[in-house]
């Protein structure tokens, strides 16, 4: 039995027919490395999928939110042992849920209506009814007593202002040939006719009211000209989409242009200023396909300066020369983002700290069903260090330059410390979210930190990108511009009313003032130019919100801006 297992065995070696390949380590390294960046790939994969799953149902809101635990007690009382010492071996703050959202309080209807004009409707007794019920004798009136108040719109309207004029004759002249003979120029009837206002628009029925409603339209609420038409349309007003382009384009060049130089000009004069750009779809431009992508750029004054000047240039390109064009000579700081296009202007450039912030954000892993972040994890600890520094920002805004900078130097010198530290024990996977936004920390250091050393720089370029949002919303909307000439104009039009909104000021009132005023002007002098600049006193009486409408606005740019 023995052997017979034995011969059994030997027999099935032999009929095992099974080739064995030798493969080479080299190939096992090669193969190792292959799954490698596969498995990272994928991950990467999976990283875009989430973050776009994110941008559509997730929240889009980038305000300042705290990751980490803070203490109770003042402000600056939040740092760790991290920010103190400032080593790789520190502690990392934890991460935990979002502090729950504090419910503002609802405005009253004064405060909501503290601009518009009151009408009175007085509710009378009826003469016949004017008798006591009680004893019969008659009525008097001892006081009003109000029921309600009512907001009223009415639709626009339009209608024809048709200007006369007086035309006079002298009743002597031509009369009398003896007396005549001895009179210069003597015509048959002398006729004199009354003077009459300059028309904005020559040999064209554009009034002031129409030209700054069309403006207002397009450049506030960023209704296409197409809609426009059709809703003058209805309004019994046949006015083309052509018909408008030229009035927006010949008011903007004739009026609205020498502001905007003006405006410039006190630009260039301040501190510190911002910059940024955004894509424009131009039709019609020489040399260049339909397709052809063209730029719009900001530049708008600090948030630390007096008076607010917003001005948007058009460009076909997105060539660093034209920032370099138009900062010629600005000895100032500028904040922008890390586009390389700024790396050619001679200003001393500052970084933006909200820009390094939404990349953190990218790279957030998704929450568990608790509503918190995973623990540990890498971005949510580098997004925790940005809320601290916005924190401190936000509490210093309405502090003087010597105590921001004093404050910054003690406290925020310690978190960006602490966060590059944090930063050079990171090694994220290449091609993921958290990569880039490490590789833009690292690269941006020198800007990024620029602003500790200057009071009046900010921490974020968001005063240039909320400028620049009412222009992507309109582009949203009318898509393109059919030439450069209409695309300068929509730049120069861009910078009156965001100037105007920016210094507290009714765009449309501003239009109008404008309108009506400018064509009675011979020469715009600097004086006149500054007489009209949206922070001259004139233009605030005439233009002004109220004091309850200011206070709104202003608390709606912050919490944008934060």
């Amino acid at each position: 039995m023995k052997n017979e297992l034995i011969n059994t065995a030997e027999n099935a070696v032999h009929e095992d027919k099974t080739e064995y390949i030798t493969v080479p380590k080299k190939q096992f390294v090669n193969l190792e490395t292959e799954i490698s960046a596969l498995r990272e790939e994928l991950s990467n994969l999976r990283e875009e999928i989430a973050n776009y799953r994110k941008h559509m149902f997730g929240q889009s809101s980038e305000k300042t939110k705290f990751t980490g635990e803070i203490t109770d007690g003042e402000q600056l009382g939040m740092f760790n042992e991290a920010e103190t010492e400032a080593n790789p071996k520190a502690p990392e703050p934890k991460t935990s849920t979002v502090a729950a959202h504090e419910r503002k309080a609802r405005r009253t209807h004064e405060e909501l209506a503290a601009d518009l004009p009151v009408k009175e409707v007085l509710c009378e007794i009826p003469e016949d009814e004017r008798s006591c019920d009680k004893c019969g004798s008659g009525l008097v009136v001892i006081g009003h007593e109000k029921v309600r108040d009512s907001i009223v719109i009415v639709p626009a309207h339009a209608y024809i202002e048709r200007t006369m004029r007086e035309v006079c004759a002298c009743e002597n002249c031509g009369n009398d040939e003896s007396r005549d003979a001895g009179l210069p120029d003597i015509e048959t009837k002398n006729i004199i006719k009354a003077p009459a206002p300059k028309p904005m628009i020559e040999h064209s029925v554009a009034s002031p009211s129409a030209v700054a409603y069309v403006m207002y339209e397009k450049y506030v609420n960023a209704m296409p000209l197409h809609r426009m038409e059709v809703d003058l349309k209805s309004k019994g007003l046949i006015i083309s989409r052509a018909t408008l382009a030229n009035w927006v384009i010949a008011s903007s060049e004739r009026w609205l242009f020498p502001l905007w130089q003006a405006l410039k000009k006190q630009l260039l004069a301040g501190t510190v200023l911002h910059a940024d750009e955004t894509p424009v779809q131009v039709l019609n431009e020489p040399g260049r396909k339909a397709t052809s992508k063209s730029y719009m750029w900001v530049y708008r004054t600090g948030i630390f300066e007096p008076n607010a000047a917003v001005l948007y240039e058009y460009s076909p390109t997105r060539a660093g020369s034209n920032a370099e064009k138009f900062l010629s000579g600005y000895n100032g700081a500028f904040v922008a983002d890390g586009y390389d296009g700024y790396n050619g202007v001679t200003a001393t450039r500052c970084g933006c700290w909200s820009h390094l912030r939404r990349k953190l954000v990218e790279a957030l892993p998704p929450k568990d069903k608790n509503g918190a972040f995973p623990p540990g994890a890498q971005s949510v600890i580098g997004f925790d260090y940005c809320n601290r520094l916005f924190a401190i920002e936000a509490s210093l805004k309405d502090k003087s330059p010597q105590l921001r900078n004093q404050i910054r130097q003690h406290c925020s010198q310690k978190i960006i410390d602490a966060f590059y530290a944090w930063l050079d024990t990171v090694n994220p996977s290449g091609g993921s979210k958290l990569s880039k936004a490490v590789g833009y920390a690292r690269s941006e250091r020198k800007f990024l930190c620029a602003f500790l050393d200057n009071p009046l720089v900010p921490i974020s370029n968001n005063a240039a990108e909320n400028a620049i949002r009412p222009f992507v919303l309109g582009r949203k909307n009318w898509l393109f511009s059919a030439s450069q000439k209409g695309a300068r104009s929509s730049a120069t039009v861009y910078s009156i009313v965001e100037t105007a909104k920016a210094n507290g000021i009714k765009p449309y009132d501003y239009l109008l003032f404008l309108f009506n005023l400018m064509p009675t002007i011979k020469s715009f002098t600097p004086e006149i130019l500054e007489m009209l600049m949206p922070w001259s006193e004139q233009v605030k009486e005439t233009c002004g919100y109220s004091t309850v409408a200011k206070r709104t606005a202003r608390d709606k740019a912050d919490s944008e801006r934060d």
